[in-house]
């Protein structure tokens, strides 16, 4: 079986396996929940900590417009998304390798790399859709309840589609350490240490442009246009992605699967 008829094959596997486990629920629900729940909780912030501080008038001590939601927004997208999305899909590849239910698939022939890419795209493209819509809500929502005083439609759907990038590299790291671990908790606990440390190169003026890391910090500026920096780190987090992945596929290609 060539790469493109696997490819396909397992585009629609991924598809309705992802619809009968609940995946796409789950990381719809991971994206979307803070979109909505973030300028609400920012608007009852100081009614809260009123109540808790025994009357206590601390709104001044608060910033309350809408980019504090939207950072807030955006914050929890990297710390706590990125954990809901990894778990989500903790199995993509090592529980199939645990399970031996790649067997069957690779003995008649199909292509390791159409499988590969089919994972990466179906829940890419599934990831980045959901990012562009979480922050068009968030932006709108919190325009709303505070006012529209940042940013535009156009400039939170690029941040949207930043974010997606930058998970869809995530998943690409996922995969990659799936393809050496049969252990899911290891595939999850690599990536996710892989991923939270990554920021921490940052501190090297010299690697921070090409870090997908920076890519976030350069999506939250809520800009239209893509500026020099941003772009070097988007054609740096394509890069490593297509890199891992393509790393993947030699790993997976020399795995005994029974």
């Amino acid at each position: 079986m060539n790469t493109f008829n696997s490819f396909k094959t397992y585009v629609k596997k991924e598809i309705i396996e992802g619809m009968r486990t609940k995946k796409f629920l789950v990381l719809a629900i991971g994206i979307l929940f803070f979109a909505v729940s973030d300028p609400i909780m920012l608007k009852l912030l100081p009614e809260i900590l009123k109540n808790q501080m025994q009357g206590a008038d601390l709104s001044m001590l608060i910033e309350l417009s809408q980019k504090a939601a939207l950072d807030s927004y955006t914050n929890n997208l990297f710390q706590l998304s990125t954990i809901i999305i990894v778990l989500s899909i903790m199995g993509i590849i090592s529980k199939e390798r645990s399970d031996k239910t790649l067997t069957i698939p690779v003995s008649m022939g199909c292509s390791i790399n159409g499988m590969v890419l089919a994972k990466l795209l179906v829940y890419g493209v599934f990831i980045l859709l959901v990012n562009v819509i979480g922050m068009l809500i968030a932006y709108y929502y919190s325009g709303i309840i505070f006012g529209f005083t940042y940013g535009s439609m156009l400039a939170a759907a690029v941040s949207g589609a930043l974010y997606g990038v930058f998970f869809l590299f995530v998943l690409s790291v996922l995969i990659l350490a799936s393809s050496f671990f049969k252990k899911s908790f290891l595939s999850v606990t690599t990536t996710l240490l892989f991923v939270y440390l990554m920021p921490l190169a940052g501190y090297f003026e010299i690697l921070k442009k090409y870090l997908p890391a920076n890519l976030l910090t350069e999506a939250n500026y809520f800009a239209e246009l893509l500026s020099k920096n941003m772009l070097v780190s988007l054609i740096c987090t394509i890069s490593l992605t297509v890199i891992f992945s393509i790393l993947s596929v030699y790993k997976l290609e020399h795995v005994e699967f029974v």
